[in-house]
């Protein structure tokens, strides 16, 4: 029960070998082959440049949108074409080379002034045009100590140890002279407090288009593998037009490509898939679940990065399904219904009704029901079922919920190995298993202990019951902390947005999720009723008649319970418990053969 492993293969053949090498491939029929028939565009000296121009513009966006916080889900720019994104991203990523620059030039004037001080130009200017001289230098202590200060009228401004920064008058020192910038400092420190500002504006503008980061690096993977093909050729001068390919094909199959892609003038390029590819699903499972992966896609579908659920898929169906019919007899015709299926080459859903019908057919045995008549009513008067799902509606109700809580915590844990603990899931789970620790401090014990023939003291029971009541608070503490702090991303990264939403969502959404598997019990009900009615009716007529009322009957009432067995048991599936822990995709597995289009 897993995904195959895909590995990505790119050809490059000259168009006029392009129809005989698809020939090659569809004989070998396990290339999934992506676009064909893209040209590729080449410059007169070298294919490659134009391709490596772009690469690296993409790499530069990239780069750029990674530096940046990305904007919260409000704020983010989402109806702009692509084109028209990379437009815009030129031009801020521009305006913020050009704001670091003259940061940087800032920077530097900052560094040289700081150590005189607030020195006003004007007043140097003023001194100069009076007669005198200004100087300004930096020296050593060394310098400092041989100088002859006698000789000169100086001000130090700063001194450290090591160094001194000292202004001449009317005097020429030996030390080379240091040219200020032409500006106050203050006036530089606040140039540099509004570049800041306008960087992070910028900055801010960039982080609206940070969602297309995937696009952007979608585009660049493309550009990388052309380029390593481009290479590949040592290409200085193409007279005729390429042809690229690009497919997929199972890492266990890939020397098939190799051997078929050997006797032509081609090059190609296989790889592991990146991250952003869009990687075709092939799954692997064993006979008994592999019917299942009919229903699978049929509904959400799996992604290539995602865990293999047939096997949940097929669980689910088969528990669903059974307690939707909830009758020996109809899980009888579920499984015929099955092998009808086999005999005219439907395989998969064949496997799917039969399997299920056989689950059912015990099941309803032990509900104590066959084609809606009742054990201990209708036949085996001197005996009641063991399970009185069929003959006592407020049992069936009670069980259908329990199979919701058990249901939903199924999911959660599911999640959970699907995605890792640090999600939402995680409290999700512990609330599910708090409200069962609740629940066992309420009617839970009893009911268990009775079934299992012990008549335990009403001490045992008040025992029993603190225990759970307090295993229930502590995991719904568990779950109140778990979502603060793993909460669902609703709302970007805004944190309390999300933390509030989790919160709300957590506990109202498990409450319906659970209540939603009530469907269960109202659909075998009805069922049930449907063939009482058909019992009732038909025993009113002669023997001939009453047979076949009851096969027209209850072939009928079989297709309607057929008809919301597939309905309801694949909306639990995939709504309730499906949308918790599978992400979906529906690009499958289809390699190129002969005959297939």
């Amino acid at each position: 029960m897993t995904v195959i492993k895909m590995m990505k293969v790119t050809v490059l053949v000259h168009e006029d070998d392009a129809e005989e090498l698809l020939e090659a491939i569809q004989e070998a029929g396990v290339l999934h082959v992506a676009p064909i028939g893209e040209e590729i565009p080449f410059q007169e000296h070298g294919g490659s440049g134009d391709a490596v121009d772009r690469y690296e513009h993409m790499d530069r966006l990239v780069h750029a949108l990674a530096s940046v916080a990305p904007a919260s889900t409000r704020l983010q720019v989402d109806e702009q074409p692509l084109p028209e994104v990379i437009a815009r991203l030129d031009e801020l990523v521009l305006r913020r080379e050009r704001l670091e620059k003259a940061l940087n030039e800032l920077d530097d004037h900052i560094n040289e002034l700081k150590h005189w001080g607030d020195i006003d130009p004007l007043d140097i200017r003023f001194l100069r045009e009076s007669g005198i001289s200004v100087t300004f230098a930096t020296v050593t202590r060394e310098q400092w100590n041989l100088l002859d200060k006698k000789e000169y009228a100086f001000a130090i401004s700063r001194e450290t140890d090591e160094t001194l920064w000292v202004v001449f008058f009317d005097a020429t020192p030996p030390m080379t002279p240091i040219e200020l910038p032409n500006t106050r400092l203050p006036v530089l420190q606040d140039e540099r407090d509004s570049v800041m500002v306008q960087i992070g504006r910028t900055n801010r503008d960039m982080g609206r288009y940070a969602h297309f980061s995937p696009l952007l690096e979608n585009r660049m993977a493309g550009l990388r593998d052309r380029v390593a093909l481009l290479e590949a050729l040592d290409i200085t001068h193409v007279d005729t037009p390429l042809v690229a390919l690009r497919g997929y094909v199972p890492r266990r199959e890939s020397l098939e490509v190799q051997i078929a892609l050997a006797e032509y003038n081609a090059v190609f390029l296989m790889e592991e898939p990146s991250g952003n590819d869009q990687v075709p699903v092939m799954l692997k499972n064993n006979w008994f679940f592999s019917g299942f992966e009919a229903v699978l896609k049929t509904f959400s579908g799996l992604s290539y990065r995602e865990k293999d659920m047939t096997w949940m898929v097929g669980l689910l169906f088969i528990v669903f399904g059974s307690l939707c019919l909830l009758d020996a007899g109809y899980g009888l015709l579920l499984m015929v219904t099955g092998i009808i299926l086999r005999l005219r080459g439907e395989r998969a859903f064949s496997r799917v009704f039969t399997i299920t019908g056989l689950f059912t057919i015990p099941l309803g045995g032990l509900s104590g029901q066959a084609f809606g008549l009742i054990q201990g009513k209708d036949f085996l008067i001197n005996s009641q079922p063991l399970f009185p799902l069929a003959t006592d509606p407020l049992a069936s109700f009670n069980f259908s919920l329990i199979v919701g809580a058990v249901a939903m915590a199924f999911s959660y844990m599911i999640a959970i190995w699907q995605r890792g603990w640090r999600t939402h899931s995680l409290g999700s789970l512990c609330l599910v298993l708090a409200a069962g620790g609740f629940a066992m401090a309420g009617p839970g014990w009893p009911a268990i202990l009775s079934l299992l023939g012990s008549e335990p003291t009403t001490q045992v029971l008040a025992s029993y019951a603190a225990i759970s009541t307090q295993v229930g608070f502590v995991l719904l503490v568990l779950a109140l902390l778990s979502w603060i702090l793993f909460p669902e991303p609703v709302f970007g990264s805004s944190r309390l947005p999300n933390v509030i939403w989790t919160l709300y969502a957590g506990s109202t959404g498990l409450i319906q999720d659970v209540l939603s598997h009530m469907r269960l019990f109202g659909i075998a009900l009805s069922g049930s009723i449907l063939a009482l009615v058909v019992n009732q009716i038909g025993a009113q007529f002669p023997l001939v008649i009453t047979v076949l009322f009851a096969i027209v009957g209850h072939i009928f009432v079989f297709v309607l319970a057929l008809l919301s067995l597939y309905i309801h048991a694949n909306r639990l599936i995939f709504l309730e418990v499906g949308s918790k822990c599978i992400d979906g995709g529906h690009l499958y597995y289809q390699p190129l053969q002969r005959g297939v289009s």
